[in-house]
C-alpha cells in the first residue's frame, strides 16, 4: 500500500501519471492482439498456477473476451510460461524485481540499483526471444502491487502497450524515484556534498533528465522497429498455423491426420505386395504431394499416432484428454494417442492439440 500523503511518493505518482498521459497521445488505435496478451499476463500475474484452460475461462466469463483456448495457449508459449514450473519461476523472478521497486518507491535507493542490475540486462538480451516480454510481466506486477501510483485510466491504457512501451513505462517509474529522492541520491559513502548550490543541482538534474529522455527516445524507436518486425513475423506464423489448423479441424475431416493414415495404409499395402489399381494413381500422387507440402512447410506430428503413453495430469494439460479424472498431480494413466497433434516445427508453434484416450 502506497502512502500518497508522503510528499516523495506523491511526487512519484504525479511523475508517472504525467508520462502515461504523454504516451496516450502516441497510441492512435487499439490493437486487439496486444490487449489480449496483456490481459492474459495480468490474469497470470494474479495467480501463477493459472493454466491456459483456466485463463481462457476467466477471459471469457469475467472479461467478455473469447478468442478460443488456442489463442491463449499461443500467448503462454510466446511468453515461455506454458508449463506450470516455468510460470512459477518467471513470476517469482519478476516478483523479486518488483519487490525492489516497491522498496525504492519508499526511499531505499539500494533496492533501485538492485532492480536496474537485473532488469536492464534481462530486457536487453538479444539472444533470448523471451527477454523483452519481461517488460509486460513486470509492468503488470507493478499495477498489481502499487496501483495507487497510477490512475485507473493509466492502467487501462497500458493494455495497449507492447514490449517497447511497457519497458519505457517501467523506466519512467525508475526516473520518478530518482527525481523524488534526488537529495538522497547525491549522498555518497555517507558523506554529503559540501557545496550547497540548489540552482546548480536543479540544472544538473534537468540536463540528466533531458539526456535520459533522448536516450530513451532513441531506444524506443529502435525497440518499436524490432517489435514491429517481430509482430509482422508473428502475423505470418499465425496465418500459417490457422491455415493448417483448419486443415486438421473437425469441419474439414482432420485432413492432416487422414494423410498420415493414408500414407501408413499405402506403405502396408506396398510391403504386402498388393498392386494398387492404375485408376487411383492420381489420387496417391496427390496424397504424396500433400505430405511433401506439409513437410516442406515444417509441419510435423507432435507424437506418434496410435501409440500408448504413460502420462500425468501436467503432461496432458494442453492436450485433449478423454478419460477418468486424475486424482492428484502424481497419478499416472495409460492413454492411447487418437490424434498426434501438429506443430509448426521451425517456430515451435502448436497448430492442433494431441487427442488421447485413457486405456482401461
Amino acid at each position: 500500500m502506497m502512502d500518497l500523503k508522503n510528499s516523495q511518493i506523491s511526487q512519484i505518482s504525479q511523475y508517472v501519471q504525467g508520462r502515461m498521459l504523454e504516451k496516450s497521445k502516441r497510441i492512435s488505435r487499439v490493437r486487439e492482439d496486444i490487449v489480449l496478451e496483456n490481459t492474459v499476463i495480468r490474469i497470470v500475474a494474479e495467480n501463477s498456477s493459472c493454466s491456459p484452460g483456466a485463463c481462457h475461462d476467466k477471459l471469457r466469463d469475467e472479461c467478455g473476451m473469447d478468442y478460443g483456448e488456442g489463442a491463449v495457449i499461443r500467448i503462454f508459449r510466446d511468453f515461455d510460461i506454458n508449463q506450470a514450473e516455468k510460470r512459477k519461476a518467471t513470476l517469482k523472478k519478476a516478483e523479486a524485481m518488483v519487490d525492489n521497486l516497491e522498496k525504492a518507491v519508499k526511499g531505499d535507493l539500494k533496492s533501485l540499483q538492485d532492480f536496474k542490475a537485473e532488469f536492464k540486462p534481462l530486457v536487453s538480451d538479444e539472444k533470448s526471444r523471451y527477454s523483452k516480454r519481461y517488460s509486460n510481466i513486470v509492468l503488470a506486477l507493478i499495477f498489481k502491487r502499487m496501483p495507487e501510483l497510477y490512475s485507473p485510466k493509466d492502467i487501462e491504457l497500458a493494455l495497449n502497450f507492447g514490449y517497447a512501451f511497457s519497458k519505457l513505462a517501467v523506466w519512467d517509474l525508475e526516473d520518478a524515484i530518482k527525481v523524488a529522492y534526488r537529495e538522497q541520491a547525491c549522498q555518497k559513502d555517507d558523506k554529503k556534498v559540501l557545496v550547497s548550490c540548489e540552482e546548480y543541482d536543479k540544472l544538473l538534474a534537468r540536463v540528466d533528465e533531458l539526456e535520459r529522455g533522448w536516450k530513451q527516445t532513441d531506444m524506443l524507436l529502435e525497440d518499436l522497429q524490432k517489435e514491429f518486425d517481430e509482430r509482422l513475423e508473428a502475423v505470418k506464423v499465425q496465418e500459417m498455423t490457422e491455415f493448417f489448423g483448419k486443415l486438421n479441424s473437425e469441419k474439414y475431416g482432420y485432413i492432416l491426420d487422414a494423410l498420415l493414415d493414408i500414407h501408413k495404409g499405402m506403405e502396408n499395402l506396398r510391403k504386402s505386395g498388393f498392386e494398387l489399381p492404375l485408376e487411383i494413381n492420381g489420387l496417391l500422387i496427390m496424397v504424396r504431394k500433400l505430405i511433401q507440402f506439409t513437410r516442406d512447410n515444417h509441419i510435423s506430428p507432435m507424437i506418434r499416432p496410435g501409440s500408448i503413453k504413460t502420462v500425468k495430469v501436467a503432461d496432458v494439460e494442453s492436450w485433449e484428454y478423454e478419460g477418468t479424472p486424475f486424482m492428484d498431480a502424481n497419478e499416472e494413466k495409460k492413454v492411447r494417442v487418437i490424434s498426434p497433434g501438429w506443430i509448426y516445427k521451425e517456430k515451435d508453434v502448436q497448430i492442433s492439440r494431441p487427442k488421447v484416450k485413457e486405456e482401461v
